[in-house]
């Protein structure tokens, strides 16, 4: 199996942990590998299935335009897969547990323009909206369940929720 590797110094490792959740939804692979040569807040290498690779992805010269400070895409050759995800796959976990940036949605949107959900980076919107209506509820309600211990705490907390939903229309059916 035939893989792009692209090699892009100028991304934040935190950029590249979005984009290896937005790439590993695809069915396909992303690394970030430390170098000497870079600091250890730079992605060294990314390794794309061949699910990804195809038309696509832009030429290296398109990338550079693209956003030049930030997407300096200085190699993309085909190699075969099993020489290298070996040892690549190897910083994954740093990868995946490394904070999503500020500015990963644009990196996300020039790499994968049909994609409109940004994994990790919540709009503002939303973000708003949990932290204001349901993680108050969420956090009441499992101070709770820590206070009853049900058998059952999974339903417990489910009953407990629907019965303490602040959205939940007060209807009044006695005429």
């Amino acid at each position: 199996m035939e893989s792009t590797i692209l090699f892009l110094p100028a991304i934040p490792a935190a950029q590249a942990a979005i984009i290896a959740c937005q790439i590993r939804e695809r069915q396909c692979w992303i690394v970030a590998e430390k170098s000497l040569s870079l600091s250890d807040a730079d992605a060294h290498a990314i390794v794309a299935g061949a699910a990804a690779a195809g038309a696509g992805w832009p030429a290296s010269a398109e990338m550079q335009l693209c956003a030049p400070t930030t997407l300096q895409a200085l190699v993309i050759r085909r190699v075969r897969l099993d020489t290298v995800l070996g040892p690549l796959l190897a910083a994954w976990p740093q990868v995946l547990a490394l904070p999503p940036g500020p500015a990963s949605h644009a990196v996300l949107q020039r790499l994968f323009p049909e994609t409109t959900r940004c994994v990790g980076d919540a709009p503002p919107p939303i973000q708003a909206f949990l932290d204001n209506e349901v993680y108050p509820v969420l956090t009441q309600g499992l101070a709770e369940l820590c206070h009853e211990k049900p058998q059952n705490p999974t339903s417990w907390l489910g009953r407990w929720l629907l019965e303490n939903n602040p959205r939940k229309p007060n209807i009044n059916l006695a005429v």
